[in-house]
């Protein structure tokens, strides 16, 4: 899906090659390549023949001169992830707890007849948070579970 998404970058260039395809790159790699000012937006552009369509069927090919960083930085930025992930999973439990715990005792003082008045929406509310966390915590787990190679 293809969303327009706007952020200053310090330089954007326009580049068309020899056959009238139009990219953005960071760095200028041809003469024909022109230097954009402010924001940039990535907006798709309507198809306007068969001919282009047939260029977009061409198997895509990495190009050569792509940014690639060392094994070891990869390493420490999954790691890091990971580690934030495990700190947002810990906290989300601790959370779920917290809720718990409140619930359970407003269902102790709603037995002995001792809750206060409009605690029922508060019940619902908290019952609310506790599925919201408990989905958290399944999604993380599933974060984590499908980056562990680490």
């Amino acid at each position: 899906m293809d969303r327009a998404v706007a952020a200053p970058l310090d330089s954007v260039y326009e580049c068309i090659d020899a056959d009238g395809n139009r990219s953005y790159q960071n760095v200028p790699d041809s003469p024909s390549c022109r230097r954009l000012d402010g924001l940039v937006a990535s907006v798709p552009t309507p198809e306007r023949s068969g001919a282009r369509r047939a260029h977009r069927r061409r198997p895509y090919v990495m190009e050569t001169n792509f940014p690639r960083i060392s094994p070891a930085t990869q390493r420490a930025r999954d790691l890091g992830r990971h580690r934030l992930l495990e700190d947002e999973l810990h906290a989300e439990e601790g959370r779920l707890a917290r809720l718990q715990a409140e619930y359970g005792r407003m269902q102790s003082l709603a037995a002995t007849g001792g809750a206060p008045g409009g605690s029922g929406d508060r019940a619902q509310q908290i019952s609310d948070d506790i599925e919201r966390a408990r989905e958290n915590i399944t999604s993380l787990h599933q974060e984590l579970l499908a980056g562990n190679r680490y």
